[in-house]
């Protein structure tokens, strides 16, 4: 595994500070309504941990397609 990638919803401050504090970095990535109130975070490991932000959102964009995800992010 290289890199690990989550969500909280963005009143959630609870979350968002634990993903903080274990080292996740928020990404600057939107969704599409209905899911417009999630952030994303990215905790990379190894060569990983400081990917570029446009590689880190087709990353993301990836892994919804293989999962077959419903999300949508802009």
């Amino acid at each position: 595994m290289t890199q690990i990638f989550t969500s909280a919803y963005e009143d959630n401050l609870r979350s968002i500070h634990a993903l903080t504090k274990l080292g996740f970095s928020k990404l600057a990535v939107r969704a599409q309504a209905p899911d417009e109130m999630l952030e994303f975070f990215h905790l990379g490991l190894g060569e990983r941990r400081d990917a570029d932000a446009a590689v880190l959102r087709e990353a993301l964009v990836e892994l919804c397609r293989a999962i077959e995800s419903p999300l949508e992010v802009l």
